[in-house]
């Protein structure tokens, strides 16, 4: 038994040594060497040929660089820019309506200063010591002549044609300033012009210039020429009284034949030129004057 198992033992022996130190393909850590002889070296490493290195990469030859841009021939910078030449500035644009043949209105459209306007067809409504008034469907205004007309007085209802040369107001009434000598074409009926204000129709921008006509007027002050009256629903209005002013007492009444609405500064107001242009006036209720 001893010597069969020496025997096994050998074999055993043998065996494991055959393993540890067999062939070539069975390689330990001190066969490889610190270089790794049978490892290729990164030295050994090629690039392929069909590979571009970031060196060889450049600009396309069709790629514009910002020097080479440039602007269009039909491309216009703003220092080239001009005003259209058919753009009007204010001062070019004509005021509208003002023709230089018209109506009333069309006069009134004017700027004031010089104009070159012909009325046509007007009436003559009222007529005073330094002027008249005309009027047609399109509104009224007053002519100024002085108190040294230049041609021969107009008559009420007289229609005419009148060249005018200048437009303006005094203290914001507007008129006629300067015009040639009117041309009559004929007569008509001045009253269908005049309107009723009976009711308490205030005198206004709206109709200024117009002839105007009412019952039933009282006074309610007196300052000099200038009344205050009232009359339908209207209150606290201004009558200018040019000859019977002075004359009227704070509870005076009458009536109005004819006169003209005004303008003076900021204030519309009644205008009667004449005495005559007053009727049934009564001062009977007048309040007694009141001692200093």
């Amino acid at each position: 038994m001893k010597k069969l198992a020496m025997t096994l033992s050998a074999v055993v022996i043998a065996a494991f040594l055959a393993a540890s130190c067999g062939g070539d393909d069975n390689k330990t850590a001190d066969d490889v060497g610190s270089t790794g002889t049978d490892v290729t070296a990164g030295q050994d490493i090629l690039v392929p040929d069909d590979v571009t290195t970031p060196e060889d990469l450049g600009v396309p030859e069709d790629t514009a660089t910002p020097e080479d841009l440039f602007v269009p021939d039909d491309v216009t910078t703003p220092e080239e820019t001009t005003e259209p030449e058919d753009v009007q500035t204010p001062e070019d644009i004509p005021a509208p309506n003002c023709n230089p043949e018209g109506n009333v209105a069309n006069l009134k459209a004017c700027a004031e200063g010089p104009v070159d306007v012909t009325l046509k067809s007007v009436t003559v409504t009222y007529v005073f010591a330094q002027g008249y008034f005309v009027q047609d469907a399109s509104g009224a205004t007053e002519v100024y002549t002085t108190d040294e007309w230049a041609y021969d007085k107009v008559t009420v209802g007289q229609i005419i044609s009148l060249h005018v040369t200048e437009y303006g107001n005094f203290h914001a009434q507007q008129e006629i300033i300067a015009s040639d000598a009117p041309v009559v074409e004929g007569n008509g009926d001045a009253t269908a012009f005049i309107l009723d204000i009976s009711a308490g129709t205030l005198p206004s921008e709206d109709i200024e210039s117009f002839v105007v006509k009412g019952t039933s007027f009282k006074v309610d002050a007196v300052d000099n020429k200038n009344l205050t009256v009232s009359y339908g629903t209207a209150q606290g209005v201004t009558f200018r009284a040019n000859e019977l002013g002075q004359a009227m007492c704070v509870g005076a009444t009458f009536d109005l034949l004819t006169g003209v609405v005004t303008q003076y500064d900021e204030e519309h107001r009644l205008q009667a030129f004449f005495a005559a242009d007053l009727a049934n006036v009564n001062t009977d209720d007048c309040e007694a004057p009141v001692d200093a």
